[in-house]
């Protein structure tokens, strides 16, 4: 179900047809205007357009939007205006990134020729991020791949953890440890979680997936920052400090909060010590990236008031003094903060347990499990929520922390802290804390499928989101980890005034269609195979970053066996989650008659694993996914190879050939 304007805000495209070909000029020097647009011009067409233009607004532009749509001229960074006319194509703006996103949005709209009109795009939003680690070295071409797709999708934001994962020239101490804890930690999937929990106190997720566990060099991080900016993503340096600091204390128990932690993750914040370190890494990062923004981390919190400097603080007051030193640091170099913020909310989960900036009590029991780490053999321990109610009642020996609150500290800290809120979902009265208190709100860890009253909070103040991702920044992580469908899903919120959350079913078809055409447009005119097939499996969305592996053979159902004329094969792999989903029971509209937990129909869920890599297409009340081969040379048949235990889950509508 391709919509038309998917991420147009505006749109009368119904004139005559016009066509671009070999001719045609494009009037700019920006080499990625020029790749993006130059496919289009080949061949030779009758009365062909004869020039695309990029050019600043004037009054002139402005009545004719008027005229068209009426008084919708909004004055925000990003917006442009495309108008075809009978021998030209411009791209109207006064932003070097709206001219970006009109070549973009001209791609898009060149099927077989483009009618005349105007297209006027304005952002809803100012803030449209995806977080992600450093690429690992030897995935560079993927992730440049998904950086052309975010600046497609009208993405202007990239925020890049690089904890121990770039060179530090002042620490090269940092970047040993990172190395060689990564390569303890890839032992086996899941074993970073198993020593977060061999300790009776909140320890944090390790991110071993940045930078691919390695270190990259600060010319290549460079490199990285000038090829995202080029693409219109501004790059944000994510430094995680306070918690998540593992990388930085490098296995130093010197000025750790918590001495005795045999692998500390969070610093002292009364030691000189901590801020030393913290201040010369964020020199080289400001060096490297030459950032606007820097991303201080502060999320998951849970060491305060332990070590003999910090005792009898309250630990709002420790969290808000740590917040500001960092931030008077770095607005003394001209650089703004940006900040997790969850702590700052005295806040409830799902099941009405405290958490956030809440105060609450944990519980710790052994297991029988035991993991190895830096050569000790550990017991890896049980976490249970304690009401606060039932603590004064634990038996003596019991082992439990309470982390006190944190959530007084909204009022403490610098008010132009930019606030990541990835508790958005918990309870929406949560954004008034940001608003009441003068901070400015973005959504992190967004998911705009399980997002309510978008328009409703964007209203009230909020600036923007990340979606954010916590595994590899390689395509297939991004895609079973539901990133990339969640990316382009946003978009359309970012972007088109008609996005409708009530029929979110529709809303994904339209973004599987979407980005079926954007990645498949170019293979379907050459030789290719198209498959229309699905299961009656239902398997569990799987959590693939800080550890869990994704790992193929856990969903591969069997493969497809490309047969060629010259003789020679070809084998594709059929992976639930990939390439095939479930079938689901479809009501109308798309949506399933079985829920999940936090509401959102399974079927959905579900289908956001495959949104990247499939197109769907329901019939008799079954989800079908269609999938493209690209081939090279022309094929003689296609034979199916499905494994015993899934012949009876399997069904395939079509294949067919196209040489």
């Amino acid at each position: 179900m391709l919509h038309e304007n998917f991420k147009d805000t505006y749109a009368a495209l119904d004139g005559a047809i016009r066509y671009l070909d070999a001719r045609t000029v494009i009037e700019s020097e920006n080499d990625v205007i020029r790749k993006k647009l130059l496919p289009l011009c080949t061949g030779e067409k009758k009365d062909a357009i004869v020039s695309v233009r990029f050019l600043p607004f004037t009054d002139a532009e402005t009545e004719r939007i008027e005229k068209t749509f009426g008084n919708v001229v909004e004055d925000k960074e990003d917006a442009y205006l495309l108008e075809v006319t009978a021998e030209r194509v411009t791209v109207y703006s006064n932003y070097a990134r709206g001219f970006l996103y009109g070549a973009c949005t001209l791609w898009e709209h060149y099927k077989d020729g483009i009618k005349e009109g105007l297209i006027y795009n304005v952002p809803l939003v100012q803030f449209r991020a995806v977080k992600m680690y450093l690429p690992a070295e030897d995935k560079l071409d993927e992730f440049y791949y998904m950086v052309d797709l975010f600046m497609h999708y009208g993405y202007n934001a990239i925020v890049l953890e690089v904890g121990g994962a770039m060179e530090y020239k002042k620490h090269p101490e940092i970047n040993a440890y990172w190395i060689d804890v990564c390569r303890e930690f890839n032992e086996y999937s899941g074993k970073t979680d198993d020593v977060q929990l061999t300790q009776p106190w909140g320890k944090n997720s390790v991110h071993i997936e940045c930078g691919g566990g390695k270190v990259l060099s600060q010319k290549l991080v460079r490199e990285i920052c000038d090829y995202c900016r080029a693409h219109g993503l501004e790059p944000i340096p994510e430094e995680p400090c306070l918690s998540h600091a593992d990388y930085l204390m490098a296995g130093r128990t010197d000025f750790a909060e918590r001495p005795n932690d045999p692998y500390p993750d969070t610093y002292c914040p009364s030691n000189p010590k901590s801020y030393e370190i913290t201040f010369d890494l964020f020199d080289e990062i400001i060096e490297v990236f030459q950032p606007k923004v820097l991303h201080i981390g502060h999320d998951e919190t849970y060491v305060y008031g332990i070590c003999e400097k910090c005792k009898g603080k309250r630990a709002a007051e420790i969290y808000a003094e740590d917040v500001t030193k960092l931030h008077d640091y770095l607005a003394a170099r001209g650089v703004r903060t940006m900040m997790w913020s969850e702590k700052l909310l005295n806040s409830y989960n799902k099941n009405w347990a405290p958490a956030g900036g809440a105060r609450y009590t944990t519980r710790y029991t052994g297991s029988g499990k035991f993991v190895t780490f830096k050569g000790k053999r550990l017991e890896v321990l049980t976490r249970h929520s304690v009401h606060p109610y039932d603590v004064p009642l634990l038996p003596e020996g019991t082992l439990y922390q309470t982390v006190e609150e944190t959530y007084p500290a909204i009022s403490m800290i610098p008010k132009d802290v930019i606030c990541m809120n990835w508790y958005y979902s918990y309870y929406e009265l949560g954004d008034m804390a940001y608003h009441y208190n003068g901070l400015p709100l973005v959504y992190g860890n967004f998911s705009g499928i399980g997002f309510n009253n978008w328009k409703g909070r964007v209203a009230s103040g909020a600036k923007g989101f990340g979606v954010s991702s916590w595994g590899a920044s390689d395509f297939k992580q991004m895609q079973r980890g539901n990133r990339l469908g969640d990316i382009v899903y946003a978009s359309r919120m970012a972007w088109s005034r008609d996005y409708d959350e009530k029929n979110k079913g529709t809303e994904l078809k339209y973004t599987a269609a979407s980005v079926f055409d954007y990645r498949f447009r170019e293979s379907m005119k050459g030789s290719h195979v198209d498959i229309l097939h699905t299961t009656d499996l239902e398997i569990p969305h799987g959590y693939f970053g800080c550890g869990q592996f994704l790992m193929d053979d856990m969903f591969r159902l069997g493969y497809f066996h490309l047969h060629y004329e010259d003789g020679t094969e070809e084998k594709v792999e059929i992976l639930w989650g990939e390439n095939v989903g479930p079938a689901g029971q479809l009501a109308e509209g798309g949506a399933k008659l079985e829920f999940e937990e936090d509401g959102q129909p399974k079927i959905l869920s579900y289908s956001r694993e495959t949104i990247f890599t499939c197109d769907f297409e329901d019939k008799d009340g079954r989800r079908y996914y269609r999938f493209v081969i690209p081939t090279k040379k022309p094929l003689s048949r296609v034979e199916t190879e499905i494994f015993d235990e899934y012949k009876d889950k399997y069904l395939q509508h079509s294949i067919t050939v196209h040489n």
